[in-house]
């Protein structure tokens, strides 16, 4: 067979692996294998793989993260391909340990030695707390009781270790235990779950499997696998006897739209998002689109390189090099070198000592990932860039990204600047950059304009689009020397519009203890001391509004890291509540409130604005980038001159006055479903990657045709 036709996973390979293959494993045995924690999923395009095969790989996952891998392994299939399990055969362990059992009480001969060895392979890769466990010790030993029987079971596994652990001393019985080791529980060597052939047909079929058999080592539902020995040892036996075999098949599927004679009709647009963290607002802003995706039917797969939940088809990228992917206690994971990252940031910033107070990050070029060295990136038909600073390095990248299409969602302004986010008025971005304010620089070569200068040689190689969730954003984009000839398009953020909705705020009130008469605002923002976020002209307003008739009704919930001498001015009652992660939470928080304070002065599309009137709550903001237009003035919020805190405290009156009209929220709800429901920012995502693919005379019908069979 013509190997380079398929696309063949090894997942969990160990040292069993076959060039041919894309070899995964916890850990690199060669440079044929990529390094990856497959605690985080299968990592690849959906419907991009002809066969996924894993052996003694599934055991080790708790029963309910095998499941979201067996259905990951499903995602990543294409239709009519295989997917082959072996497992550890818990009815075969079971069946031989009671066969023991029954021979020692009849006292046949060995048979006491038999049924130990069965206690052992069936109980101690389960408590072992130690390497090796008791299996080891065993193994250990100068003479091995009942050592065919063993070898039988085992296979070649048995005289490997063998040849390493005969000699070394034997556990003390009387010893104490070890104490658990949390890195050792983590291993590869603690089984979390077992299967037996019905338990893991059942698994199999409950994410999609269809003719789920049972094989052997040497027999196989696509027989050209078996060739490769991967489960076989050279003699043609068993490489590990004790398996249970496992095969199923993705279903072929039928699309409405299928052309005549098209069984598989079009093949879903396949393509891969990139963000520095899934959280964060932009993060946020990401991950909705990617829910939104693949929604409406794009085979969307997220890359991250600080991942804090745990959702569908997101990922920390698999790459070589020095990056190593710890995994977070709570789930998720980040790549190594994304500290490093911005510890050179700092490095590199210490030689701008004159860099004002209360700016937000300052971002060179440089990331802890390289795109060209993701596997399996040519499977995607597109590669869709979100926030990605100290991520994603496009002038280091460039040479293994040119004439591929690349979208590039703009959260700020750094993809257009030398190293700022947010310009705070400065216009040299539209030449150079140079003598840069954030940095406190006169010199014209300073790191901004180094930044600049290594973006525009990299831009150029590049096919770039670019989408602005901002009328206003999109026009600096456009006026930007580096962005010029790029085509900008403008696309809403897409919301969870079900989740931020409408809720009894009567109820809501009476549950939080707070008062049907209060006058209650939030603020919301990553940190409260960002100067940006204008909590400075907030503060002026509030201290205005506590000389008034509303000192006694107004309330503020304030959400964001707060400075530790923060209080609210003129004895106003109020509560910093710190992140608030759950987004179930700030639904309702902001579902209870009367308005929500964004006071920035620069700013794009913030998340809260969004939310906010997806729960039919207005805003009072100022009128300053792209707020304009989230915001009718009067109609669903109020919009005050940028820094004029009289006009806050004018907005603040005026919502005490129209917070009773039930229009008002209705007015919210229907700007919010109208600019930011996900079904329809998904379709025109979807629409501007059917151009851009259409343009480039890409194929993308009739993928995934062939399966692994």
């Amino acid at each position: 067979m013509k190997h380079s036709r398929y696309r063949l996973l090894n997942l969990g390979c160990g040292g069993c692996f076959h060039p041919d293959w894309v070899n995964l494993d916890f850990v690199a045995a060669s440079p044929a294998v990529i390094r990856y924690d497959l605690r985080l999923g299968v990592p690849f395009a959906d419907e991009s793989a002809d066969l996924i095969y894993h052996s003694h790989l599934l055991e080790h996952f708790p029963r309910a993260w095998g499941e979201r891998f067996i259905a990951d392994c499903f995602r990543v299939l294409k239709p009519g391909a295989l997917l082959r399990v072996a497992v550890p055969d818990l009815e075969n362990i079971v069946r031989a340990y009671l066969a023991g059992l029954d021979e020692a009480r009849l006292g046949l001969e060995g048979a006491v030695s038999r049924h130990e060895w069965m206690l052992i392979e069936l109980l101690d890769q389960m408590v072992r707390r130690q390497p090796g466990g008791d299996m080891a010790n065993y193994w250990r030993r100068p003479e091995v009781p009942q050592e065919e029987f063993i070898r039988a079971r085992c296979g070649s596994e048995f005289d490997n270790f063998r040849k390493l652990l005969t000699g070394g001393p034997e556990k003390d019985p009387g010893a104490p235990l070890p104490r658990p080791d949390a890195a050792f529980a983590q291993s590869g060597e603690i089984h979390r779950w077992m299967y037996d052939a019905l338990s893991l047909r059942r698994l199999l079929e409950s994410v999609g499997f269809g003719e789920v058999t049972r094989q052997s080592c040497a027999t196989s539902l696509w027989p050209e696998v078996t060739a490769y020995g991967l489960d076989s040892a050279p003699d043609g036996t068993a490489r590990k006897p004790d398996s249970l075999f496992m095969e199923a098949v993705k279903p072929r599927k039928i699309f409405p739209a299928a052309a005549p004679g098209d069984a598989l009709g079009a093949a879903p647009i396949r393509v891969a998002l990139f963000s520095s963290a899934d959280a964060g607002g932009a993060g946020i802003a990401a991950r909705r689109q990617h829910a939104a995706l693949r929604e409406a039917g794009v085979g969307s797969v997220m890359y991250v390189s600080e991942q804090h939940g745990n959702e569908t088809a997101v990922y920390v990228p698999p790459l070589s090099g020095q990056n190593v992917l710890p995994i977070r206690d709570s789930g998720g994971a980040a790549l190594s070198g994304l500290g490093a990252a911005w510890r050179r940031i700092d490095k590199e910033l210490k030689a701008y000592p004159r860099r004002p107070d209360g700016l937000e990050l300052f971002s060179p070029t440089g990331g802890c990932a390289e795109l060209g060295a993701l596997p399996l990136l040519e499977d995607f038909d597109l590669l869709h860039l979100h926030w990605v600073a100290q991520f994603v390095d496009l002038t280091g990248s460039g040479a293994a990204l040119r004439g591929r299409p690349l979208v590039w969602t703009l959260h700020d302004m750094r993809p257009f600047t030398g190293g700022c986010h947010y310009s705070g008025g400065c216009r040299r971005f539209t030449e150079e950059c140079g003598a840069c304010p954030q940095l406190g620089s006169t010199d014209g070569k300073d790191l901004s304009f180094q930044n600049w200068r290594l973006a525009r040689r990299a831009y150029r190689t590049l096919d770039l689009t670019v989408v602005s969730p901002s009328a206003w954003l999109a026009e600096q984009a456009r006026a930007s020397s580096l962005f010029r000839d790029v085509p900008v398009h403008v696309i809403g953020n897409p919301h969870p519009l079900d989740l931020f909705r409408p809720l009894n705020k009567a109820r809501l009130r009476r549950e939080m203890g707070i008062g049907e008469e209060d006058l209650l605002l939030v603020f919301s923002a990553q940190s409260l001391d960002n100067r940006r976020k204008g909590m400075y002209y907030l503060d002026k307003a509030l201290a205005m509004l506590a000389d008034g008739p509303l000192r006694d009704i107004l309330r503020i919930l304030l959400l964001g890291v707060a400075p530790p001498d923060f209080s609210l001015p003129g004895g106003l009652k109020g509560e910093a509540l710190g992140h608030v992660n759950d987004p179930g939470q700030v639904a309702l928080l902001y579902a209870m409130a009367d308005g929500v304070v964004a006071p920035s002065l620069e700013d794009n599309a913030p998340n809260v604005i969004c939310e906010a009137a997806g729960c039919g709550v207005p805003v009072i903001a100022f009128n300053a980038g792209g707020i304009p237009e989230m915001v009718r003035h009067g109609e669903t919020g109020w919009l005050a001159e940028r820094e004029d805190a009289a006009g806050l405290a004018a907005g603040v009156r005026w919502l005490a006055g129209a917070r009773k009209n039930p229009a008002l929220s209705l007015r919210c709800r229907a700007l919010a479903l109208e600019r930011w429901s996900a079904p329809s920012r998904a379709a025109d995502y979807k629409a501007l990657y059917e151009a851009i693919l259409a343009e480039r005379g890409q194929k993308t019908a009739g993928r995934g045709e062939k399966g692994g069979r």
